[in-house]
């Protein structure tokens, strides 16, 4: 049988305009590096993405991201190129459909912010 287990590199919450960062949690040693690396890889992986504003897998640096748009911000999973992109795209799915539930749909910056709580709270229980 296959082995289903999926390791998540990081979970990364960034601002679909400027790509500055609104949360990031780093799981994986080799993405965990200097907040620079980190900055400058966040960096890149919004300038990937901020062409498309459907699910889309990208290929950064190694590293494979999933990631899909909320109203003004970008939700990114992580993970190894030699992990399975469906299996990071559920738990990206798991990720943003619970954030949508418990903040009842309001997939935007301010209402994440105001409820930082549950952000943080998501992202270590869905990991």
């Amino acid at each position: 049988m296959a082995n289903l287990a999926v390791s998540v590199g990081a979970i990364l919450v960034l601002d679909s305009s400027s790509g500055s960062r609104i949360h990031a949690k780093y799981f994986s040693s080799e993405l965990a590096g200097a907040p620079e690396k980190q900055l400058a890889f966040e960096k890149k992986l919004h300038s990937k993405s901020s062409n498309s504003s459907e699910i889309d897998v990208i290929m950064l640096d190694g590293n494979l991201a999933v990631h899909c748009m909320g109203q003004d911000v970008y939700f990114y999973v992580v993970g190894s190129v030699k992990e399975n992109e469906i299996l990071l795209q559920m738990v990206l799915d798991a990720f943003v459909s619970t954030l949508k539930s418990v903040l009842r749909g309001h997939l935007e910056k301010h209402t994440i912010l105001d409820n930082l709580e549950l952000l943080l709270l998501t992202v270590d229980e869905i990991v």
